[in-house]
């Protein structure tokens, strides 16, 4: 099935295995080239490597954790430079801790805030442009089930992962 991505330029974070990496093939698979990044430079190399083999498409790969400003603004710099533009991102992105409401302090809070919705505020506010430019942009944000009907023990996710949706409903 062809989805109209031949030619697009897509970022994909947390993209050295499961649901980000998956995402990362799917897109190259569909003619994007990509810049994707995870924690770990070895695993997004690989990952890269095997995407680049499978679809013959180019790949950017960086080493950033992106829930570090500086580190999100590196590869958002890097994929620019490469690409000079976005047309697709997928965020995707580890889950905090488990517990509930009391098993957590302010610096849980402020962790998973800073983990969870501030990669997709500081990727939203890099990407828009590049696309508002082109007119054309999707923004990708991988989530959980969890915002439709929370999980029990799960309150830091439950909330914060359901301000990512919120937002993204918002900007749509």
């Amino acid at each position: 099935m062809q989805f109209g991505l031949e030619g697009r330029v897509a970022w994909v974070t947390g993209a050295s295995k499961g649901l980000g990496f998956a995402s990362a093939m799917a897109l190259a698979r569909e003619g994007c080239d990509l810049a994707i990044c995870s924690r770990s430079e070895e695993a997004i190399a690989a990952a890269a490597q095997q995407i680049r083999q499978e679809t013959g498409r180019k790949v950017l790969a960086l080493a950033a954790d992106v829930t570090r400003k500086a580190e999100l603004d590196r590869f958002v710099s890097a994929a620019l430079g490469e690409f000079q533009r976005v047309d697709v991102v997928v965020a995707n992105a580890g889950g905090p801790p488990a517990g509930g409401f009391l098993d957590f302090d302010d610096d849980a809070w402020q962790t998973a805030f800073d983990s969870l919705l501030m990669p997709a505020v500081r990727l939203s506010r890099a990407a828009i442009p590049s696309m508002r430019e082109r007119g054309f942009g999707r923004l990708i944000y991988i989530t959980s089930s969890g915002v439709k009907e929370p999980i029990p023990n799960l309150i830091l996710s439950n909330s914060l992962r359901a301000a990512v949706t919120n937002m993204m409903k918002s900007l749509a």
